[in-house]
């Protein structure tokens, strides 16, 4: 375990780590599955029906619960339960490719029609995906070549250098680190990994805990500047939970608008399935004015909730960024929406886009200007980090609504 992963679970455990079992980048690539035990934990290497040969997924069991960890894609946050808790959606990627197949600046076709940069689609096969840094937004021309800057940026699309696993109380830790390239998109193909070309600039370690004595899931990213110069990291992320009719995604607010303009309807915050099953439908809606308090690290805190009909509500807590927007999809399994060029009469949707989340950054998604003055992401030095806060617990309806009055 890292110094940093230790002072995250100190400061918010208050309970000594102790290291358990540590995984390679190999282990974690191309490793023969393994499974390791620590006192009722079991924590298993494997390899699911369609995923590429170079991929493993982490699973983390303990009586009641399971988390899976996706190490191929930066450790992005696969599927979770803890007792009658679900609150992610079903991803709409079942399988994984290779980190090493990625085509980021590549075409899409939409509707039949070539769109460039949109292939970080081909892969979104988790349900929290850490966004940028070359770009965490919409697709973006890169000024100095004319480059179209990839969908989502790259962060979600790299394998960590290893995975350590330890135990803090009835905490489960594990944390992973690797590095982001910057401009990598303009160098000649020589050979080597596409996260391999390009300039060092940002490190990232991501440290995930998760209560095995009660339901409840929180992990810290750390990104410090390794460039030369002073940077604003460009991150964004995406939370995507569980979707039903008459749920509803409510992030208190000062002021909302639709993500295209205007005032959005009364009931924006509500989930509706699609009108026709096979046609994705999405809304985003910007709020500004968002209610924040102090972090336990450098950020503040933004707390949100997903209400449902029955059952728990999933209280989450995120880090304020100067761009908040709830996004809501749905339909459109099985549908041409969007194929790659190399096989146009194969859909990239074979699971309907059932979701709603929160959608932050540090800029606005649409590259358009409309972020909340009122939030301010400043540079960092050199060797300077910043760490980003994110927690999920379930709560009753009552409870969330209590918590997200404006």
């Amino acid at each position: 375990m890292t110094q940093n992963a230790r002072t995250i679970v100190e400061t918010l455990e208050k309970e000594p780590l102790r290291e358990v079992v540590n995984f390679s980048s190999s282990d974690l690539c191309s490793g023969t599955p393994r499974t390791e035990r620590s006192g009722g934990i079991v924590i298993s290497t494997i390899r699911v029906p369609g995923d590429a040969p170079d991929v493993r997924r982490l699973i983390v069991e303990w009586p009641g619960g399971q988390l899976e960890l996706q190490p191929t894609k930066g450790l992005s946050i696969g599927h979770y339960h803890h007792g009658d808790w679900d609150p992610f959606w079903i991803p709409v990627v079942p399988a994984i490719i290779s980190p090493e197949s990625e085509q980021l600046v590549g075409d899409v076709l939409v509707h039949g029609n070539p769109v460039a940069a949109l292939r970080w689609v081909e892969n979104f096969s988790g349900c929290i995906e850490l966004l940028g840094l070359s770009n965490w937004g919409m697709p973006a021309i890169d000024e100095e070549t004319g480059t179209a800057l990839p969908l989502h940026g790259e962060a979600a699309r790299m394998p960590v250098d290893g995975v350590a696993v330890g135990r803090a109380g009835a905490v489960i830790v594990v944390t992973g680190s690797f590095a982001i390239n910057s401009r990598w998109w303009n160098e000649p193909d020589d050979g080597s990994v596409w996260y391999r070309r390009g300039t060092p600039d940002w490190s990232i370690e991501r440290t995930v805990l998760i209560d095995t004595a009660e339901p409840r899931l929180r992990f810290v990213d750390t990104i410090t500047n390794t460039g030369p110069a002073a940077a604003i990291p460009d991150w964004g992320y995406h939370v995507q939970l569980r979707a039903e009719p008459g749920a509803e995604l409510v992030i208190p607010a000062r002021s909302t608008e639709q993500r295209s303009g205007g005032t959005p309807p009364p009931d924006y915050c509500q989930w509706k399935p699609a009108a026709d099953p096979a046609v994705r439908e999405e809304r985003g809606y910007v709020h500004k004015g968002v209610p924040r308090t102090a972090g336990r690290f450098d950020t503040d805190i933004v707390t949100g909730a997903a209400i449902y009909p029955q059952g728990p509500a999933t209280l989450f807590s995120m880090p304020a960024s100067a761009y908040t927007l709830s996004w809501f999809s749905c339909g459109g399994r099985d549908s041409l929406e969007f194929a790659l060029p190399e096989s146009p009469r194969t859909s990239l949707l074979p699971v309907a886009w059932d979701g709603m989340g929160p959608e932050i950054g540090v800029s606005p998604l649409d590259h358009d200007g409309n972020t909340d003055p009122e939030i301010v992401h400043p540079a960092l030095q050199t060797g300077q980090a910043t760490r980003l806060s994110f927690s999920l617990m379930p709560v009753s309806a009552d409870e969330a609504q209590q918590e997200v009055q404006p």
